[in-house]
């Protein structure tokens, strides 16, 4: 297969991100929403999630002083709403997302967008450096879901119930989700792909134990 030289300015669009509002706390106390897709889960246990931050972002400050931070799952039908979050360098105080806070969060440092369809809130673990960006590493400490994206068992999220709402920057571009392919970690994940999805699969750390 012939393969054409690609600068690596361009070659980030291949890795396809869900769009996420990130949720801290201004220091007036407003919620400050911004939206990230450079978000991915970088252990299991315990939980925690990477987000890469430009040094200048007014999230990553709030972070820095507060040590916590909220991550919110976009969707397509939330497009509009988490999209302002992204054009806008003004604090946004409530105005596109109904903000609410975890019970233990006295002091409300770390607001969460209700009309979301995941949320959850991290406790920060650490902030590594570099030239333009800084990955900010949080501890999974509360998350909910929407009842309407569960599955009937109200166990597991179903990706298509969500809606998730894709970004890329080869454009760039909104993208939705597409067809289930196939089971991860199955010798033959394309079996039974007329088939309904298979609700459970073993990770490769609960297969080691």
């Amino acid at each position: 297969m012939t393969k054409i030289p690609l600068h690596h300015s361009k070659v980030h669009g291949a890795v396809v991100s869900a769009v996420t509002a990130v949720g801290t706390s201004n220091p007036d106390g407003s919620p400050n929403y911004a939206a990230f897709a450079f978000v991915s889960w970088v252990n299991i246990q315990p939980l925690m999630i990477c987000i890469g931050i430009n040094k200048s972002h007014r999230t990553l400050a709030n972070i820095r002083r507060t040590k916590q931070f909220s991550v919110n799952i976009g969707s397509i039908p939330t497009l509009d709403e988490v999209n302002f979050c992204g054009c806008t360098r003004n604090p946004i105080k409530n105005e596109k997302f109904d903000t609410f806070y975890h019970e233990e969060d006295k002091e409300k440092l770390c607001p969460m967008a209700g009309n979301l369809p995941v949320c959850m809130s991290f406790s920060l673990v650490d902030i590594h450096e570099y030239p333009t960006n800084c990955a900010v590493i949080g501890k999974v400490e509360y998350s909910v879901a929407d009842d309407s994206i569960m599955d009937d068992k109200k166990k597991f999220i179903e990706i298509k119930k969500l809606h998730p709402l894709l970004f890329s920057f080869c454009g760039p571009s909104y993208f939705s989700v597409g067809e289930y392919e196939g089971k991860p970690w199955a010798k033959n994940p394309r079996a039974g792909l007329k088939s309904i999805p298979p609700k459970e699969s073993a990770s490769p750390e609960d297969k080691g134990k």
